[in-house]
């Protein structure tokens, strides 16, 4: 009875909110969530519309930065002012499967980039357009900063390595018989969650032969993955939601609802301080590509959408 309740008492607000012309930021108010999401009206926005699929979000403690790249080139934004920052060439050529990743205090850009056979992972000062270490022969499919300011994470088929982003030698290495889409590990380096296609999947670093899954997004690949906290992670996918975690319970704790506008979750992003995601989305638009294969291939964004969300813990 309580629960039906409820349930009314949700419905009735939502419809007075729609009905003043209120954004709906896609809570889950039907479980009593741990985080909520502050509404979309008050959320730092930027719109780049046509910036090619692959990118990564970083948010300092005094700044929101976008690393994405365009033809042969790295870039770098600031979200505040939505101005390019920076930009230089860090690739040999225009691929589907370049990636980028951008380090927490955005100092350092990291980029993976396919040149016929060779296979090479760099890290560039991000200010100094420099490459500080480069690796080859290890055909990862994406690269990762973690946020230990120590560790670079590589997803490879058939595992997970972690290398010291200083020296380039491996620190440990994790053997997966699954397809792996995203990874994070969080601030002391002891919780590690992979993303794979709808599953979510645990690691206590102490221990990498035992790990736990959970059912995570219907029918979509996990594509984007970022700690909070120590505890707490947000994980985004194709379905358009990105939800919370509770890595120790392994239960999620707060929905985004983003598939009414941009329904592909393609990067995350967070201060650490669980004050504040950053959440890429965009929607695909294959008719605005090139007519070149490898360009049409590479996935173009009719829209991309780039918004800050204040978090808020509730009591339970």
């Amino acid at each position: 009875m309580n629960l039906v309740k409820a349930f009314l008492i949700c419905t009735i607000a939502m419809v007075v909110a729609n009905a003043h012309g209120m954004q709906n930021p896609g809570i889950d108010d039907l479980k009593q969530c741990a985080f909520q999401f502050k509404a979309a009206f008050n959320a730092n926005e930027l719109d780049q519309g046509g910036i090619n699929y692959n990118c990564a979000l970083s948010l300092g403690s005094n700044q929101k930065l976008l690393a994405d790249y365009k033809n042969k080139n790295a870039r770098i934004w600031d979200l505040a002012t939505k101005s390019k920052l920076t930009e230089w060439q860090a690739y040999n050529q225009v691929l589907a499967h370049n990636r980028i990743s951008l380090s927490q205090d955005g100092n350092e850009v990291a980029t993976l980039d396919h040149s016929g056979a060779q296979d090479t992972v760099k890290i560039w000062g991000s200010e100094t357009q420099q490459c500080t270490l480069e690796l080859k022969d290890i055909h990862p499919s994406k690269v990762v900063f973690c946020p230990d300011e120590h560790t670079l994470g590589l997803i490879i088929k058939g595992k997970i390595m972690l290398l010291d982003r200083r020296s380039g030698k491996s620190s440990s290495e994790i053997q997966v018989n699954f397809p792996v889409y995203s990874l994070a590990m969080n601030q002391d380096g002891r919780h590690l969650v992979l993303g794979t296609h709808q599953y979510l999947y645990f690691f206590d670093m102490r221990n990498t032969q035992k790990f736990n899954t959970t059912y995570a997004h219907d029918g979509s690949q996990i594509e984007a993955l970022s700690f909070v906290n120590q505890d707490k992670f947000a994980s985004g996918a194709g379905d358009g939601k990105v939800k919370i975690w509770n890595f120790l319970e392994r239960e999620c704790e707060g929905v985004l609802d983003l598939s009414h506008e941009c329904p592909d979750v393609l990067a995350l992003a967070s201060d650490q301080d669980a004050r504040e995601l950053a959440v890429c989305s965009g929607k695909d638009d294959f008719s605005r590509c090139s007519t070149n294969y490898l360009e049409a291939h590479a996935a173009c964004f009719k829209h991309k959408i780039i918004k800050v969300w204040q978090l808020k813990e509730t009591e339970k």
